[in-house]
């Protein structure tokens, strides 16, 4: 044992493994003394998924190998024998009792995403089931024409409009620019004129206050020619967190225990929704309640763990639930030929070969591919590309320009890095920018982070 905790404390210097999972695997030999090594390794091994956002790990993808990377002593069983000693271990069970690790199926999870899983399920199962009582009348294909046009590029969203009024939950998902929200701004005033949905009573929702701002002006500030259909709607778009009424200490006004009053909820950037709020949210909905759901499946997924609009839309493929995504695929902001199109398709269809071929062919224009491979390259690259946008930033304070004009300029430059630390990571594009930026000014109260 004393080998396999030298190894477990390697793994955390070189950041293979968190310290929250590190901590987590010494509460399991805390709470069973007994417990053998393969066992601790799986439960650190979930531990550390969930923080990457994955609620249950499976056990096949990672028996037989070094866990947490080649450098690190971990070896895992084979995946029999690491199974029979998850069986024989008291830390786990099979989600009938309460034990703080959960396997089934082949996977192992933590207890508490098990039964969030379970309970988003038993939701979802419920409220498709409900027999659909609210419906006046179906729109003709006529109304639909009308409402959306009769062109070839409408046709999804025509599409999408049927789905939404045959099922309780419907997703419509689709890239940036493929026009959900517009889709839901015209398919809106069907549904309280078609259904006994009522204005007043349809709530909308995200994530982020960003994404409740940009939903509230898209579906109601553009509405446009429905301007008068909206006249009733209260276009409040909120966060879900509002929405629910939480309080400090973790407590929600509305959930189970007193449900929201709503007809339907909208919720944008679904994607972006995390396991533990959406069965907050959906026990929170009455019982009869419509749900729209807007989001790209194709997204990353939310910060915490879960990635639950993937794991519905491909629901939506067979079952009780099939049919109930309407995707959106015609590109309103850039055309199906241009680059960003098409690095977007062979991303999303998993092509890497395709992927390279596009960068490589794609130099200028709106897409263009730069080789970072070493720490030299990459930080040429930030005093080119990245410095002078922070510089003129600077600059503009330093000449009292307006707070408002300077925040709006920040979604000008964005950077993503694929690891939070690291060569090339979040924290180290940070350091060398804030290092940049402090010399210039001479100044050393500067925050360690600019994103």
């Amino acid at each position: 044992m004393a080998e396999f905790w030298s190894a477990m404390r390697a793994a955390r210097r070189s950041r293979a493994l968190s310290d929250v999972s590190y901590y987590f695997a010494d509460l399991l030999t805390r709470l069973n003394p007994a417990a053998c090594e393969p066992v601790i390794l799986a439960g650190a091994l979930a531990a550390e998924r969930a923080l990457s956002g994955e609620i249950r790990v499976e056990l096949s993808r990672f028996s037989g190998q070094a866990v947490f990377g080649d450098e690190v002593d971990l070896l895992s069983p084979l995946a029999e024998d690491w199974h029979r000693m998850l069986d024989d271990s008291p830390l786990v069970g099979d989600g009938t009792q309460k034990t703080i690790l959960v396997k089934t199926q082949g996977s192992l999870y933590l207890h508490r995403y098990f039964d969030l899983e379970r309970r988003l399920a038993r939701l979802l199962v419920d409220r498709s089931i409900r027999p659909m009582q609210d419906v006046k009348r179906v729109p003709s294909l006529t109304t639909l024409h009308a409402v959306f046009g009769d062109d070839e590029n409408t046709q999804s969203q025509r599409e999408a409009a049927r789905i939404v009024f045959d099922h309780r939950i419907a997703i419509i998902s689709g890239g940036p620019g493929t026009g959900k929200t517009a889709t839901v701004r015209r398919i809106l005033p069907l549904m309280w004129s078609h259904t006994s949905v009522l204005p007043e009573r349809t709530l909308l929702c995200a994530p982020t206050g960003k994404a409740a701002a940009r939903l509230r002006e898209t579906l109601v500030d553009h509405a446009g020619d429905d301007t008068e259909s909206f006249r009733a709607f209260p276009a409040n778009a909120v966060t879900i967190h509002r929405l629910l009424g939480w309080q400090p200490g973790g407590a929600f006004r509305y959930g189970a225990h007193r449900r929201l009053p709503c007809d339907l909820v909208i919720i944008d950037e679904a994607s972006m929704v995390d396991l533990a709020l959406m069965v907050r949210l959906f026990e929170a909905l009455p019982d009869d309640a419509r749900v729209i759901l807007l989001g790209d499946r194709d997204q990353l997924a939310s910060v915490e763990a879960g990635a639950v609009l993937g794991d519905m839309c491909r629901a939506a493929d067979s079952g009780i639930w099939a049919g109930g995504m309407a995707p959106l695929s015609h590109n309103w902001r850039f055309g199906s030929d241009s680059p960003i199109a098409h690095l977007a398709r062979v991303i999303c269809s998993g092509d890497a070969t395709g992927v390279s071929k596009t960068l490589a062919e794609q130099n200028e224009g709106s897409v263009s591919f730069l080789d970072v491979a070493d720490d030299e390259r990459f930080n040429f690259y930030l005093n080119e590309r990245l410095y002078p946008f922070f510089e003129s930033l600077m600059d503009a304070s330093g000449a009292g320009a307006p707070v408002e004009e300077q925040f709006s300029r920040l979604g000008e430059v964005m950077v993503i890095c694929a690891h939070r630390h690291g060569p090339q990571s979040v924290q180290a594009v940070n350091a060398y920018m804030v290092e940049r930026l402090r010399r210039r000014s001479k100044q050393s109260s500067f925050s360690a982070f600019i994103f």
